[in-house]
């Protein structure tokens, strides 16, 4: 009696802590990745949004000390979606797979196995590699001690853009294919966790505005999750332990700093097979108060305990072999290397300044001259080195009394490098100059006198010509002090400037203020008012 006691009590300890959460990209975390993970105190990590492809995925994310990691990514778009499972190494998975076709398995050894078929039913072969180009999710098989199998799926739901009835379309297919393997493999008789971002509120209580209650209740993805909820074969842990709990929330607007007010909406889930929750779920709680995403993370634990593997899945990003590594000879690094004769000589000082702290006695100067100025040039030598060697020889311009003032702009555009070509009329003067006087000045930096005057009766030109009224404008425009922010009416505070960005909206780029005060419910007076003012009136087009 004594001994069971005791062993009721060891097992109360030997826990299986699993979170989930939506990171809004790995390149995000302000602490190195093993430091977040370390902190969230879990065995079984699963994350969402990490915004990584392969090809830019860093080895430091990729290979975790103390985890085996599993990252799906997306194959369509960069910086976009992505799902990754970190697993410590005594609770890894004896297999794993991406996705939830099993069309991206590499290797047979890491097939879950499952009925494929079922899919086959329910969708064509295009949809099915469509759903996991995305890289929306990871499955683990993990072997528990009770000779029992527990499959995690780490998922991240697509959203379903009102504007974008093609989206809708894409993530009930999603949802279809993602309950017809969870129902197969609860079937076969294995533990079945379904993990992450649904991008779904379930009840009213999950949603801190569900707008038109018709439409709320209608919506295709809440009719799914209530199937999926009701029927007793799985089960929101969360909503186990809480059924009434109110503000439980998981997802906040950073735009509208909602999550100052708590003005949010349960998205982020943890579901279980019901026998699982009532045989082994000990806790499940959400960590608002874990910060750096617009997501917190969702924790469960369980008492359950999982057989060590010998060797991971080959579907561990520590087996990819970009990060497996290659030892390097030594005979690689004392090998003397080549040296580079693609440069030509006729290009040693091609683009190139001379300092104006420096002081050299002789300076070898190879410039291209016409031959009806090489004499003039030759006299006036300490001059041509004050000048920059890339800039071609400058005509003389004549006068212009009617010349128009210069526009800014022009005085950032760079002038082109003199192209030397073989077969011209021009001769290569070399000439040697014993001295430079130091230090020396900008206006020294000419290329003949003829320019200089050139210059100065183009500047003189320019100086007495008045500027226009337009330029005046563009000018006054330029200088112009910032309108100040109206006042909100709730609170009579400066409001802030915001841009629409909607592509499909017909105010696109248009600027309007709001309220400057985080958003929350609408009989918070501390919360964001319902200010609004175009910052300018839309500008009518078209014909009367």
């Amino acid at each position: 009696m004594i001994s069971a006691e005791i062993t009721v009590v060891y097992r109360r300890f030997l826990l299986m802590r699993i979170t989930t959460w939506n990171i809004n990209g790995l390149r995000s975390l302000k602490a190195p990745l093993k430091t977040v993970l370390d902190s969230l105190e879990s065995d079984i990590i699963c994350v969402q949004e990490t915004k990584v492809t392969r090809d830019a995925l860093p080895e430091d994310y990729a290979i975790v000390d103390g985890y085996h990691s599993f990252y799906s990514y997306s194959r369509l778009r960069t910086g976009y979606s992505g799902v990754a499972t970190f697993c410590k190494y005594n609770f890894s998975p004896s297999r794993a797979e991406e996705g939830l076709s099993g069309r991206f398995v590499r290797h047979l050894t890491d097939k879950l196995g499952g009925d494929y078929s079922i899919l086959d039913q329910l969708l064509n072969e295009e949809d099915l590699v469509t759903l996991d180009k995305e890289g929306r999710t990871v499955v683990t098989e993990h072997r528990l001690t009770d000779g029992t199998i527990l499959v995690i799926f780490n998922v991240y739901c697509p959203r379903a853009d009102p504007n974008l009835p093609e989206r809708l379309e894409y993530k009930l297919k999603f949802f279809k294919a993602l309950e017809a393997r969870a129902r197969y493999f609860l079937q076969q008789g294995s533990r079945i966790i379904i993990v992450g971002d649904l991008n779904v509120s379930h009840k009213l209580i999950d949603t801190c505005d569900p707008g038109d209650l018709e439409d709320f209740e209608l919506s295709p993805s809440r009719k799914w999750l209530n199937g999926l909820l009701n029927d007793s074969q799985f089960t929101d842990t969360f909503r186990h332990f809480y059924p009434t709990e109110l503000n439980a929330y998981t997802c906040w607007s950073t735009v509208s700093r909602s999550r100052v007010h708590n003005y949010g909406t349960r998205i982020d889930y943890i579901i279980a097979d019901s026998k699982t929750v009532n045989e082994s779920l000990a806790s499940c709680l959400l960590r608002p108060d874990i910060l750096n995403s617009d997501h917190c993370p969702v924790m469960a634990k369980f008492n359950l305990e999982c057989l060590p593997v010998s060797k991971p899945s080959s579907f561990c990003t520590r087996y990819w072999p970009e990060f497996q590594g290659k030892q390097i000879k030594l005979s690689q690094f004392l090998t003397k290397k080549k040296p580079n004769n693609t440069s030509s000589n006729s290009n040693i000082f091609e683009n190139t300044l001379i300092p104006l702290n420096s002081e050299p006695d002789i300076v070898l100067v190879t410039k291209a001259v016409s031959p009806c100025t090489t004499q003039e040039k030759l006299k006036r030598s300490n001059d041509l080195v004050s000048s920059t060697l890339t800039k071609p020889p400058m005509k003389k311009s004549k006068s212009n009394s009617t010349s128009k003032q210069s526009n800014l702009l022009t005085f950032f555009k760079t002038s082109k490098p003199i192209e030397q070509q073989s077969g011209t009329s021009e001769e290569q003067q070399v000439i040697i100059i014993t001295s430079i006087p130091s230090p020396l000045s900008i206006s020294t930096l000419t290329e003949s006198d003829e320019s200089q005057s050139s210059l100065s009766n183009n500047g003189d030109s320019q100086s007495s010509t008045p500027p226009s009224k337009s330029q005046q404008q563009n000018w006054n425009h330029i200088f112009r002090p910032p309108t100040p922010a109206p006042l909100c009416k709730g609170h009579q505070e400066p409001c802030v400037l915001r841009t629409v960005k909607k592509k499909e909206s017909l105010n696109k780029g248009r600027q309007f203020y709001v309220c400057q005060r985080a958003e929350g419910a609408k009989d918070n007076l501390e919360a964001r008012c319902d200010h609004f003012e175009w910052k300018e009136q839309k500008i009518k087009t078209g014909k009367k």
